[in-house]
């Protein structure tokens, strides 16, 4: 449950080894996922209706982009409620759970939903603070698809 955002051992309470070397099938590893290629990240609250229905909104477009990655944490709230809202809303991207706001702090979140929009290599393009249109959030996604890697050369990042 616990999230880890160390980037060296023993780091207290960010982690005991660092982050992106914590890999299995049932961890939610970021890093994992910006090796890959882009990613749309959503920090959400799982009782607003708002962050709930952004990410509906986010599924439905992680089906229309397979060439880009989803994933989305839950900030807080009772794990089995949040187990319930995957389980009901029937979201095809995986979810985590930061029990006690950590990687909230870590990505400053303030408003729910707050999209990340993540290039190939881990620099963040853009972000989204709280719900977006629908158009918006497609633009987004097509400009994340179209800018490459971080630290491709002819790639300009927003």
């Amino acid at each position: 449950n616990d999230v880890n955002v160390a980037v060296k051992a023993d780091q207290g309470d960010a982690g005991r080894v660092p982050a992106c070397s914590v890999r299995s099938d049932d961890v939610l590893n970021f890093c994992a996922l910006y090796e890959k290629g882009p990613v749309v990240l959503a920090l959400f609250a799982p009782r607003s209706q708002e962050c709930t229905e952004q990410l509906d909104q986010l599924d439905d477009a992680a089906r229309r982009h397979p060439e880009v990655a989803f994933a989305a944490v839950s900030i807080r709230g009772k794990l089995d409620d949040v187990r319930d809202l995957v389980r009901d809303r029937r979201w095809s991207f995986p979810v985590g759970y930061d029990d006690d706001g950590v990687l909230a702090n870590a990505y400053g979140v303030v408003v729910c939903p707050q999209l990340n929009f993540v290039r190939q290599g881990g620099s963040v393009q853009d972000t989204a603070l709280g719900a977006i249109a629908p158009r918006a959030l497609e633009a987004k996604i097509d400009a994340l698809a179209a800018a490459g890697p971080t630290g491709a050369t002819g790639t300009t990042g927003g």
